[in-house]
């Protein structure tokens, strides 16, 4: 039986962050004293606050204005606030290496620790982009509880409504999710900023009242606000901070006052909320990630984590370089990059340069603070190393390591190939290649050693599938480019007329003896065969290329090569191993536009540069050189209903996405680029093993 919820407990947390993309430098201390000062004296007025600053922010109020800090210790001994945990930088984690989130969260608690003394037990997800590999790091870092966005976590998971008020634990993690509401927090922006009347704000939560009554809860919660504090008595990207309005954070308190004599609530500190609950009041889930949400962020979904991957101001540039500085640091170990002082500052500039905030609405000095500490950084990094090895040049790409192979092996013609007017066809080192000619060098079918006359990747033809929304032909190893007045580009469109074959440091290379000429691009696709596997290196020269998409590296699974029903895709999300994810059963369109502006709609992070479709014999591993080129894959999964055995069932298709657009995209492509591929295919153990 239910019964009225008596009363239900609000927070407010602010997110203080002063690398905020669109704030200049100069703009600092008003900030400080008229936005996070004024916050305290919300504080000081009875209202309970969760405070939330990246290490970074920390230490620059510090430099500004040390009273803030002391002021803020006073509110901390009190308990009128809470400090909530977040990083050194915010850094998209899910887009990132394991070690360096792992650095960026020991940075922060390192600067928590030595100005507030303290290390919170609550930790707020970077830019709330989540995947469920972060929990092991997080809890590995002594947090208790993640905060999440409501909104996003329930997408595909089909939980109970009223799990949104409840404390809910993932199965063993040893971690809870405390909610934040993405809707919640943009009506009461609304209200602040005088868009909708507080009466919207306060039926909004009263609304809220009445569901969690019909549920019979006794401890419900909402988040009331959950966002940035640089929004109130602050506009970012003005001229001037006088372009803000003033009184906004007043104005909050008159709200608080407000809904506290009109609605049965109290407010509290998030952190009380969670200790209410008993392990055995909590709802155990598996997880938040699922196969068409592998990587969640906040609000809509034109607002997802290609915004951080390969759109804003020169992102796929920043990550590329970002990905170079790692592999440097990489090559030191562990305990010399804790104690030696030039090592942990390069750690610490790398942490700062996966900061997402360069790759939004940044302004131009923090652009070109970026661009100076990035060149310096790299070249520190080389010379560290160089002295470490005794002066000795050291290489920091494969493509780098691949230069340096042995030029003493045999060279010539390549034999058992076969050509006709539209197929060049290969058999060697065990490979089976078949490439289309008229369609740009595009993959027709390819069968790896392991597995022979069985062709894993290459082209479905038109008419494959009964079903007439995917009645087209699905081409592997070829680009597609779309220019911002929307024109689409491809180089299926041209025909290869001259191809060369040749035996080079024991490999087979193909590749197209002229460039393939799009608008704006040439490009020499080069096959290369070993032992190893099969790599496909896309040479490319970029002419005054202004893209809304590039995106080259596309894969079309052959559905009758893989069992649908044991079909996975596996990669790295930020996390210490792969996440996998089945795909039976979903719809999976990250590859398609998310509006008119938006043209992805999600990514994968594939943070250590490797991605794995499989099912249960065999896995398809499909490597790239993040440090070379970066780019990330775009997933696209569908069924179709089959009339007969001849028919196709699925697409599955995998785009290596260069450049995207949204809404902070800023991207500008000229000269020579290379972006590799390395794929290869194994039996699983089960194959293996007979089972």
């Amino acid at each position: 039986m239910t019964h009225p919820t008596e009363n239900m407990n609000l927070f407010l947390i602010f997110h203080h962050n002063l690398a905020f993309s669109s704030v200049p430098v100069e703009h600092y201390p008003y900030i400080i004293d008229s936005v996070y000062m004024k916050l305290l004296d919300l504080a000081d007025s009875g209202y309970p606050l969760g405070l939330e600053f990246t290490g970074e922010t920390l230490e620059t109020v510090e430099n500004i204005n040390p009273d803030y800090i002391t002021r803020l210790n006073s509110l901390l001994s009190s308990q009128r606030v809470e400090l909530i945990g977040s990083s050194y930088s915010q850094a998209i984690f899910p887009l990132i290496p394991y070690d360096v989130n792992r650095w960026n969260l020991a940075l922060g608690l390192d600067v928590y620790q030595r100005l507030l003394g303290q290390r919170p037990s609550l930790a707020y997800i970077n830019e709330q982009c989540y995947s469920d590999s972060l929990i092991d790091l997080y809890r590995a870092s002594g947090y208790k509880a993640i905060l999440f966005d409501w909104m996003n976590a329930v997408k595909d998971n089909h939980w109970p409504d009223y799990y949104r008020y409840c404390l809910l634990r993932p199965a063993g993690a040893g971690i809870s999710f405390l909610w934040n509401d993405c809707i919640a927090f943009q009506k009461f922006q609304r209200a602040v900023w005088g868009d909708i009347d507080f009466s919207d704000l306060r039926e909004f939560i009263r609304k809220h009242l009445t569901r969690a009554s019909t549920y019979g809860l006794d401890k419900p919660y909402l988040c009331l606000y959950c966002s940035d504090a640089e929004v109130f008595d602050y506009r970012p990207g003005t001229l001037n901070t006088s372009a803000g309005k003033t009184g906004q954070i007043k104005k909050i308190e008159s709200f608080l006052d407000r809904l506290k004599d009109d609605l049965p609530v109290k407010f509290s500190l998030p952190s009380r909320i969670i200790y209410q609950f008993q392990e055995n009041e909590c709802p155990s889930i598996r997880g938040i990630s699922t196969p068409s949400y592998p990587v969640r962020t906040k609000k809509q979904e034109k607002y997802n984590v290609t915004r951080w991957a390969v759109t804003g101001r020169e992102a796929t540039r920043m990550n590329t370089q970002c990905f170079q500085l790692y592999r440097l640091l990489g090559k030191i170990d562990e305990k010399s990059l804790l104690a030696d002082p030039e090592a942990a500052r390069l750690r610490k500039n790398l942490v700062r340069l996966w900061g997402s905030d360069y790759r939004t609405h940044t302004t131009d000095e923090k652009y070109e603070a970026f661009r100076h500490l990035m060149g310096e950084s790299l070249a520190a990094a080389r010379s560290f190393l160089e002295k470490m090895a005794g002066g000795k040049a050291i290489t920091y790409t494969d493509s780098d390591r691949r230069k340096s192979r042995s030029k003493t092996t045999e060279q010539g013609a390549v034999e058992k190939h076969q050509e006709d007017r539209f197929r060049f066809r290969l058999d060697a080192c065990g490979f089976q290649l078949s490439l289309l000619k008229n369609k740009g060098l595009a993959i027709e079918k390819v069968c790896f050693p392991e597995m022979p006359n069985l062709p894993l990747l290459g082209t479905i033809p038109h008419g494959a599938f009964p079903d007439i929304a995917l009645g087209s032909d699905y081409f592997s190893g070829h680009s597609i480019l779309i220019t911002q007045d929307a024109a689409q580009y491809t180089d299926l469109s041209v025909r290869v007329r001259q191809i060369e074959s040749f035996k080079e440091g024991g490999k087979i290379h193909i590749r197209n003896r002229t460039p393939i000429e799009i608008p704006g691009l040439s490009i020499i696709k080069t096959f290369t065969i070993d032992s190893t596997g099969l790599q496909i290196t896309y040479d490319f020269y970029a002419r005054d290329l202004r893209p809304a998409s590039l995106r080259m590296g596309i894969w079309t699974i052959m559905p009758h090569s893989f069992d649908r029903d044991t079909l996975y895709v596996k990669t790295c999300l930020g996390g210490s191993s792969p996440e996998s994810f089945k795909l039976a059963g979903s719809k999976i369109l990250q590859d398609q536009p998310a509006n008119h502006i938006v043209t992805a709609r999600h990514c994968l992070g594939c943070t250590d540069g490797q991605l794995i479709i499989g099912d249960k014999k065999k896995e398809l591993v499909i490597s790239v050189d993040q440090a070379q080129l970066y780019s990330v894959p775009l997933l696209h999964y569908e069924e179709s209903p089959s009339a007969c055995m001849d028919d196709s069932d699925y697409l599955c298709r995998i785009y290596f996405s260069l450049c995207e657009r949204d809404d902070v995209a800023n991207v500008f492509w000229k000269g020579r680029s290379r972006l590799s591929f390395h794929i290869t295919s194994y039996p699983t153990e089960n194959m293996k093993s007979g089972r």
